[in-house]
Order: structure tokens, then sequence, then C-alpha cells
């Protein structure tokens, strides 16, 4: 086999220079391995790829693999020599950016280099060092073998090299795999839809690897931790496909541990058999459009965060990715709203090749926008909102799902989204009323009430004390509806239990659209609890009584009192006021146009400065001071 010039490519071992030489241990083989492996060696001499080694400073023990079709691979076990080795950090391409590229294409050609790696020679002074031993004798690879360190970068130079103009435009490269794509026919001969970095392309869509999905779904029941090895790193390549896939696989994970005992209990069967069931029907991903918006959702179990990134179209919701993480140590400790942003921050890192060339909206219930942007941020959460500050993110609020259901099972399913800022528990109240009122409409005499959220069930049900005043008064609204129905029952279920109001409450944060008539979907502009505005007229001139009348009716009609002294007094004193927008401003040096007000308005704004939600409680000097600070005159 001729190979590349080594010109183009030649791989060279950078040892450090303060590494010694290993020479194995020799390891026996059985008769079936120690046959394979002479195989092997005398196929590797006929092809040039080996040679005898007679003077050697590294030597490696071979390693026999059997493939999946029974037969023995030769592999050479470069441990300690990969050790001396320092990483070549040349980098590798994107996979998602690739399956991104790679479809929308009406033709395809799917392309596997033959023994790609033995197509690359070895530098001649390294040659020595990749050594092995055999039953027959030792030898070394005048060409680049599988096991060492960096040459899958090495590789991935080569085909960079060799390809650098059709790269990205008619071929896509990763590794040995090759995909050549054409929007036309006449570009290609043969039509071919076959697998491209384990995925099934088609025209629109990305699909899971069937072959790899059948094997899970066929996987038998683990009986030893190197069975869940095997099984998690088959669930990996798969995850893009699974959602909560790290939730679901905890128990198989806890298996993994090193100071856990081996034993496959009920909990670890029922992973696997939710695992088997999801990838058994794996759901079909979408490629964005170009500049498309893309919409976040996150979710958090006690010991994981998952994420979905979706798109939104006229045929509904499509996935596009979903990413989840098992937490480990202190992260086990973190607050649900920290845990939240942990989500978003792996989800970031996961996708960034998305969160960069696209607007990411967040939904999620949780205030982690107020969070993220703290002026006294400081440790993990300074280091994420930097970290964040680089994407396009927006955050939406997640609305909230009611579903209202008679003895005759017949259901009313409300969508409610709200509109203004609100906290988690003013969000639940606000449900809880709205809930109340459809059940009123329809109605209905007597209710049973079930919620997820545990702090607004006890204090309806008086175990809790609501010391927060918009609490205080969202309690008082809820007691004041309760008493139009006969009977009211209320009753706390756990988040778990209560998933399928989660459907309406997602549904909240969605556009409406005109086909779906199943749910009623609500928009709540303002919280329930909010009072009628109290609008002060700040220039109430009306009155003749009013110090601003005689001002403001010289400066806006030039109007002045009959008696001469009179006038000429307006006339002075005008001159400290402006009118700006048919409002009347006292003039000053070194601070802005304040507003003038009558009495009773000052009244009003005293009060509200001395003792109102701000209040200070100042003496007479300083609160006329914050009065004029706070843009407001009168001459009292």
């Amino acid at each position: 086999m001729p190979g590349l010039n080594p010109d183009i490519a030649c791989h060279q071992l950078t040892v450090d220079e303060a590494a010694s030489a290993v020479v194995q241990r020799r390891r026996r083989q059985s008769p079936e391995k120690t046959e394979a492996a002479e195989k092997a060696v005398k196929d590797l001499l006929e092809a040039n790829f080996i040679s005898e080694a007679k003077y050697t400073t590294w030597l490696s023990n071979i390693v026999l693999v059997k493939k999946s079709n029974g037969k023995w691979r030769m592999c050479v076990d470069y441990t300690d020599l990969n050790r001396a080795c320092p990483k070549d950090a040349y980098p590798l391409p994107c996979i998602d950016r690739l399956i991104d590229n790679s479809f929308g294409f009406k033709l395809l050609s799917f392309l596997d280099a033959y023994s790609g790696y033995n197509q690359i020679t070895m530098a001649v002074a390294d040659r020595t060092k990749t050594a092995f031993m055999t039953e027959s004798g030792n030898y070394y690879y005048n060409v680049m073998p599988f096991g060492l360190k960096n040459a899958g970068s090495t590789y991935q130079r080569m085909m960079n090299k060799v390809f650098r103009g059709e790269i990205g435009d008619m071929l896509e490269v990763y590794m040995d795999e090759m995909i050549v794509k054409s929007h036309e026919e006449v570009d290609h001969t043969i039509h071919l839809q076959k697998k491209f970095l384990g995925f099934y392309l088609t025209e629109r869509e990305i699909e899971a690897n069937p072959d790899k999905c059948r094997a899970f779904t066929e996987f038998p029941t683990p009986n030893d931790k190197k069975s869940i090895q095997t099984l998690n790193g088959m669930l990996t390549a798969l995850s893009r496909f699974v959602e909560k896939s790290a939730q679901h696989a905890l128990p198989l994970f806890k298996l993994l541990r090193k100071e856990s005992a081996f034993e496959w209990t009920e909990e670890c069967e029922q992973a696997l058999q939710h695992l088997k069931k999801a990838l058994s029907e794996p759901p079909v991903l979408s490629r964005p459009e170009v500049g498309e918006v893309l919409y976040l959702y996150l979710a958090v179990a006690s010991e994981a965060v998952s994420a979905t990134l979706i798109r939104e179209t006229l045929e509904g919701h499509k996935p596009i990715y979903f990413t989840s993480k098992a937490l480990q140590g202190p992260e086990l400790r973190y607050q649900r709203i920290e845990k939240v942003a942990l989500a978003l921050v792996t989800a970031a890192r996961r996708l960034r090749y998305y969160f960069l060339a696209h607007t990411i909206i967040v939904r999620t219930d949780q205030p982690i926008k107020s969070l993220l942007v703290r002026p006294n941020m400081a440790g993990r959460m300074l280091k994420w909102s930097l970290e964040l500050s680089e994407f396009d993110i927006r955050y939406e609020r997640a609305g909230a799902g009611i579903i209202l259901e008679n003895e005759e099972e017949i259901l009313i399913e409300v969508s409610l989204a709200l509109s203004f800022l609100t906290s988690n528990n003013q969000a639940e109240y606000e449900a809880f009323l709205a809930g109340l009122r459809l059940a009123e409409d329809v109605g209905a005499k007597e209710i049973k009430i079930y919620t997820d959220s545990q702090l607004v069930a006890s204090q309806v049900i008086e175990e809790y004390q609501a010391k927060n005043d918009n609490l205080s008064e969202y309690l008082a609204l809820v007691k004041e509806r309760i008493t139009k129905f006969d009977s009211a029952e209320i009753q706390h279920v756990p988040r778990e239990h209560n998933k399928r109001a989660d459907i309406p409450s997602n549904l909240a944060s969605t556009k409406r659209k005109n086909g779906n008539k199943s749910v009623i979907q609500e928009i709540l502009s303002h919280p329930s609890i909010q009072k009628p505005t109290r609008f002060l007229d700040i220039n109430a001139v009306g009155d003749a009584n009013c110090w601003m009348t005689l001002v403001y009716n010289y400066l806006a009609h030039r109007t002045l009192p009959n008696d001469e002294k009179e006038a000429a007094m307006v006339i002075r004193r005008s001159c400290s006021y402006t009118l700006l927008d048919n409002k009347l401003y006292r003039r000053g040096f070194s601070i802005p146009l304040p507003k003038c007000a009558d009495e009773a308005t000052a009244d009003y704004i005293l009060r509200e400065i001395h003792e109102g939600i701000n209040s200070q409680h100042l003496g007479g000097r300083s609160l006329a001071r914050k009065a004029l600070r706070a843009g407001y005159y009168w001459p009292f």
C-alpha cells in the first residue's frame, strides 16, 4: 500500500526528555489469542506496515480485542508511551456543526477511509518507540498505528490539509468519515442515505442510528460493573435523543461508584426499561434556520439538571437537542435556583455552537435573570454570569397550568401566562386564584384543590403564616373567594405527581396558534391584588384659592388680576416659574426644575416620604429637603 507522501503528513512522537523509556512486563496470551496475533503480524509484515525490531528502548504488550463479527483485532498497549508524550491540542471539528451542515441536501454520498491511520508514515527517528512484543519476536510500526495519543490530531490535520478547498462547501470531514453533499442530481451519480458520525441524515431531519438504538433496547440485564459501563457508553452516544437522560440513568451511574457493590435493584430495572422505551421510538431532531430564535426549557431534579432546545414552527414544537447532567459533590447542595442556573450554563457549554449563532429565549418559572444580574454577585454566580454574557440570551417567565375536572371526567384546561414580574410563590397564588375564578364561572359549589406548592397549601389551611405583605394580600383574597363555595378542600401534591398540569403551564409561554382549541390560553396583565392606581394631579390649578392659579394664568394666557399691586406681584413672581407641557415648574440654578404641587398634594407627598413604604421619619428641615430632591415644590 503506497500511503501518503511524508511531506503531506508524517506522525512524530514528541517524547518528554525527562521521561524514562519503559519496557513493559510480558503478558501471556491464550493459544487462541496467540494464533490470532501471529496471523495479524503476518498480514502487517506483508503490507510493510511493521518491521522487526532488534534493539529497543520502548517495548509494549499487545492486546487482543474480539470484534462484533467474532474475529480478533490486535492492538498495542501504548499507555506508558502516551503518558510521556504531551497532548497535541489540534482542534477536532464540532460534530453538532457537521451534522447540521450535512442535511438539507438532496444527495449524500458517505465515504469511510480504508486503513486511514496506516496511510500516514511514522517519523524514522520515532519508529522504534512503537515496538511491541509477540511470541515470534519484537516489531515496530513503519506507519502510524492505532492507540497513539495524538494519532487522531495528526489524521485530522492531514484531512484538513488535503481537502482544504472542499471542506464546508461540498464536503464534510470528521477523522476518517467523509460525506459528499449536493443539491442537484447532476452533481451526483448515486443517491445514498447512510450513516454519518452515528446519525441518519435526511433532507430535512436528523434521526438516531437504528442499529445503535436496537443494540441498546436488546441489551441484556447487566450482571457486573463492566456491562454497566458498556450500557452507559451506548447511552452517551444517543443522549442527544433522550430527554433527561442523566436523571433517568442515575440508578445506573450509582452502581459504578467504587465504594458501592454491584446490586441490581428494582429501581435499576425500572430505569433501564424507561431508557429502552425512550430509545425504541427516539424523536426526530430538527435543524434551525439561519438567524432563527430558539427556545430553551430547563428542568431540575434533586440529583440532575436537564435542558431541551427547541424550535417553534407552524407545525408545533420541534426538538433540536437534549442535554442532561448528573450533579456531583457540592452541586447536590445547591439551592434550586442555583441548579436552574447550572442547567443553563451546562446547556450553553454543550450547545455553544447554537448559542453563538442564534438568539436563545430561556423559559423557566425561576427568576434566574435577576439572580445573574445582581450587582453584588460573587463566586460561581459571578463566573457563570460572565460566561453567559457573550451570548444573546433572553428570559421569559413560564406561566401556570390549571385543570378543572368534574365527576363526569369532563376536563377544562387553562394555560395562564403572566405578563408581569412576579416571584414563584406569587405565581402559585395567581394560579390558585385563576382556578377559583374558573370554578366559580362554571357554577361549581363544592371543590377539591390540588396544588404542588406546599407553601400556598399550608398558608391557606393556616398551618403556615403569611409574613410577606404581598402574600398576605394574596392569602386574604383567596380566603375571600373560597367563601363563595359551599365546601372547599385543599391538598398538597408533590411536583412529580402533578406533571399533567405542567403541559398547559409550558404552553403558556409558547406562541398562540389559531389551530389550538383544546386548551384555553389566558394572559394576566396585572397582579390580582393590584389596587386602582391613584393619579396625582400635581398641577391642580383650577381652584381659585390655589397658590399656582394666578401665576399659571399669567404664563399661559397673559391674564392678570384687576388690582394693580396684585398684578405687579404676579408678574414679579412669574419670573421664578416656567411652563413645560402645560405644567408649572419652579426655576432653579443648581437643581433640576421641580414640579409645583398644591396644598393637598403636598400633604400627601410629605406623608409618603415620612411614613410611607420607604419611610424614614425625618425631621421637618430634612423632610423639606427630601421633598425638594424628589422633584416637588410648594411655597409653604
